[in-house]
């Protein structure tokens, strides 16, 4: 699976920006103890809350540290509504959960957030388990535009996925 980088600009960011508050997935950390290798997870990252007084475009998102023993494929975004609220994380094909690969994609164009409010669209990262998972995910960065400038703004984030005792094969 080839990496999607949510954007295709290669400008880089004119200021560290302050427009973004925290969210529910800023606090705590979101997990599992059930990995197994080769399992591909979902994990969203924290949703987007503009707390300016101006609309922003978010161009993309990443997180900033992935342990060893995890793979990033792919960055993607997803409205709540089509997935019936925020799925925090789930690994594919597992019962209840989304299937990512059916909603609609928004990670290819700029988000808007009107100012002082929530946006419905969430980013999400997709990892593969590829080994021994060697600490957790942490920090998740925001680039995006506001009244013509580029900013990027970090935002406190932790997904910790560990392996279960029989993590050489696949789930089911």
């Amino acid at each position: 699976m080839a990496v999607s980088l949510l954007s295709c600009t290669n400008e880089t960011a004119s200021g560290k920006g302050e427009s973004l508050g925290e969210g529910a997935q800023s606090s705590g950390v979101v997990g599992s103890d059930n990995a197994r290798i080769g399992q591909e997870w979902a994990i969203a990252l924290p949703v987007i809350q503009n707390i300016s007084d101006s609309e922003i475009k978010v161009t993309k998102a990443r997180v900033d540290h992935v342990p060893e023993g995890l793979e990033v494929l792919e960055y993607t975004a997803y409205n709540r509504y089509d997935t019936e609220g925020v799925a925090l994380l789930s690994y594919a094909g597992a019962p209840g959960m989304p299937d990512f690969e059916k909603f609609r994609n928004y990670a290819g164009s700029p988000i808007s957030v009107k100012s002082n409010s929530e946006s419905d669209i969430y980013y999400v990262v997709k990892v593969k388990v590829t080994g021994r998972i060697e600490g957790s995910m942490e920090g998740a960065t925001f680039s995006y535009r506001s009244e013509g400038r580029l900013y990027e703004q970090s935002l406190p984030f932790e997904a910790a996925l560990k392996l279960t005792e029989n993590a050489k094969s696949p789930a089911a």
